[in-house]
């Protein structure tokens, strides 16, 4: 039986994804709690290369023309800030066509042009990921700008709320017959038993 042997002391927050490139002979992973890392460990020299990243990777999958394809989570959370910033009168058929194209062009094209980027770079992701952030810093401005609409409809959520939870409590004092009725009733019945 073959014995368990430690051999690195990482401690990820979270480590996801190992995938062995056999031509390589490495095994990488990914790391994006805390750190945005690919990391990639030699067993043969028990060699580690951390490669620190602009956004969080998720995945790697290794391309048979060579590189990786890496699978992002910014392009989703950001539809999804979008879709939560966006006030209630706005949301229709407009924005049900911007939240597909930021599927189709935002998290199916997103990894395709990064890589397409990265390779007219010599392979560097790092140059690409430079070169795609400023999408990245313009969903952030979206959000800021929208803000206002956020608290506003924060307050109308509230308010609507609280009207539910007293009109609530009013049917509820209805039903009973008052705040008061059942105390009174149970004096009119101690009363009558007295006599």
């Amino acid at each position: 039986m073959a014995e368990v042997e430690h051999i690195l002391e990482i401690r990820n927050v979270i480590g996801e994804g190992p995938i062995w490139h056999s031509r390589e002979g490495f095994l990488y992973w990914v790391n994006f709690i805390g750190e945005f890392q690919i990391l990639r460990f030699s067993p043969r020299t028990r060699q580690l290369d951390v490669f620190a990243t602009a956004m969080p990777v998720m995945a790697l999958g290794i391309r048979k023309a060579g590189g990786f394809l890496a699978a992002t989570a910014c392009v989703p959370a950001l539809r999804a800030g979008l879709s939560d910033a966006a006030p209630a009168h706005v949301r229709g058929a407009g924005f049900g066509a911007f939240n597909l194209a930021s599927v189709v062009f935002g998290a199916a094209a997103a990894p395709l042009v990064t890589s397409a980027i990265a390779t007219q770079f010599g392979d560097n992701y790092r140059t690409a990921f430079l070169i795609i952030l400023p999408i990245a810093f313009l969903g952030a401005a979206c959000l800021m700008l929208a803000r206002r609409h956020i608290e506003r409809d924060a307050a109308r959520v509230f308010e609507a709320v609280a009207l539910a939870m007293a009109a609530q409590q009013a049917a509820d004092a209805t039903w009973s017959g008052g705040p008061g009725a059942r105390q009174d009733e149970s004096e009119a019945g101690g009363a009558e038993g007295d006599t």
